[in-house]
C-alpha cells in the first residue's frame, strides 16, 4: 500500500530536463562525442542558473548525477539532491541513494553502498515503489554474494 505521495515535478521543468537528458542520450547512443558533451554542458548550466537563482530542484541535481561521469563529482551531486530533498514535501529520497549506493560500488566501498541501499528499501517501501525494492534486493544479493 502506498502510504507516501511522490512529488510531481512541474511540468515545464520535467519537460525541459527530459529534453537535455534524451539529447545526452541520444548523442551517446549515436557516438556523437562533442553534441553529448554539449548536451551535458547544457544540463549543468541549466542547474547553476536555477542555483543562482535559488530555486535549485532536487531533480535536476539527481538528473544531473546521473549522466556525470566522474564517480566522486556525481557523489556530490548525489548528496545535493538528496539534502535538497527536504525542501519538496513527497520528493523521493530513495532513488537518489540507490545511485548514490552503485556509484559507492563502482568505488568498492560496499559497506557505504549497504548502508545506503538499505536505507532506501525502507523509504522505498513507505513510497509503494516496487521496483526500486527490487533493485535494492537485487543490489544487496550481488554485494553480499
Amino acid at each position: 500500500m502506498n502510504s507516501t505521495t511522490i512529488r510531481k515535478i512541474p511540468e515545464p521543468l520535467y519537460s525541459q530536463v527530459l529534453d537535455l537528458a534524451l539529447k545526452i542520450t541520444n548523442a551517446s547512443e549515436a557516438g556523437d562525442s562533442i553534441a553529448q558533451s554539449a548536451a551535458f554542458l547544457e544540463l549543468q548550466e541549466f542547474h547553476e542558473e536555477l542555483k543562482r537563482v535559488g530555486s535549485s530542484d532536487p531533480f535536476v541535481t539527481e538528473t544531473l548525477a546521473d549522466f556525470t561521469l566522474d564517480d566522486q563529482q556525481a557523489i556530490i551531486l548525489y548528496k545535493l539532491a538528496i539534502s535538497q530533498s527536504v525542501a519538496f514535501e513527497g520528493e523521493p529520497i530513495h532513488t537518489k541513494k540507490i545511485a548514490l549506493a552503485l556509484r559507492y560500488i563502482d568505488l568498492d566501498n560496499s559497506n557505504v553502498a549497504r548502508d545506503l541501499l538499505l536505507q532506501a528499501r525502507v523509504e522505498a517501501n513507505a513510497f509503494g515503489d516496487i521496483d526500486s525494492i527490487k533493485e535494492t534486493d537485487n543490489l544487496l544479493a550481488q554485494i553480499d554474494d
